[in-house]
């Protein structure tokens, strides 16, 4: 939400960061959804991305919600076992029989 905003109105991360006194590293973890901006932080944010306050703090909130879910567990796929004739060698190395 953040990064499109920003892409959208054609600001890099650095000019972001300068326009809201942090790191651009920082600004690239709020992107990313490694980091949760304070409140002072979201006031800069909105301000610098021309956007309201209240549609940033949901859409935020989503995106926190999403991260902390727990991963839904990969089903293992049943695999039927299947018998293998195998074959032996006669003594005189003729036919193989079964």
């Amino acid at each position: 939400m953040i990064r499109e905003r920003r892409l959208k109105l054609r600001i890099s991360q650095e000019e972001l960061a300068h326009q809201c006194d942090v790191e651009r590293s920082y600004v690239g973890r709020i992107e990313r959804g490694k980091s949760q901006p304070g409140l002072h932080l979201i006031f800069k944010l909105t301000d610098a991305l021309r956007m309201d306050v209240g549609r940033l703090v949901r859409q935020l909130r989503v995106a926190v919600e999403r991260l902390e879910r727990p991963a839904r567990p990969i089903r293992e796929k049943r695999v039927e076992e299947r018998t293998v004739p195998r074959l032996e060698l006669t003594s005189s190395g003729s036919k193989p029989r079964r």
